[in-house]
């Protein structure tokens, strides 16, 4: 039951369609009056935050994370170290990935060691994680090396 008077169409489309064009073309997504929303995984879906006529916009950014760890996720800092503080950030962010590291690894236990590919590519994926998390520390450095000049 559509109680919020919202176009379902819009609700139940598939995002990608929605957000990007087939040649690659990010659509700019405009709030038709002040009271609307859009919730997407930003770092996934391609997205422009457009200017907000006649109203004020707030923006809520909240991070989600899958709670198995047979999933993967990609938390991207490249943002976050523009509003935080920095120190803080990569502390919590090498002890985050740390566990999540830690949880991913033993994980492959669960999987089934009799030959189905499973647990290769559960280790592939691992050692993507990995990079990724490497990659996101050379945020910081970067970050750091600009606030000493």
């Amino acid at each position: 039951k559509n109680v919020f008077n919202v176009d379902t169409n819009l609700l139940l489309c598939d995002s990608f369609r929605w957000s990007q064009k087939a040649d690659g073309e990010v659509l700019k997504l405009q709030f038709p009056a002040a009271g609307y929303s859009y919730v997407l995984q930003g770092s996934v879906l391609p997205h422009a935050a457009m200017p907000a006529l006649n109203y004020e916009r707030v923006t809520m950014i909240t991070s989600f994370v899958p709670s198995s760890p047979l999933y993967g996720e990609n938390t991207d800092l490249a943002l976050a170290v523009n509003y935080s503080n920095t120190e803080q950030l990569k502390d919590e962010f090498q002890r985050y990935r740390s566990e999540y590291l830690r949880k991913r690894v033993s994980a492959l236990k669960l999987l089934n060691l009799d030959g189905g590919g499973g647990y290769e590519k559960m280790l592939d994926e691992i050692l993507k994680d990995v990079e990724h998390t490497r990659n996101s520390l050379k945020v910081f450095s970067q970050v750091f090396e600009e606030k000493s000049k």
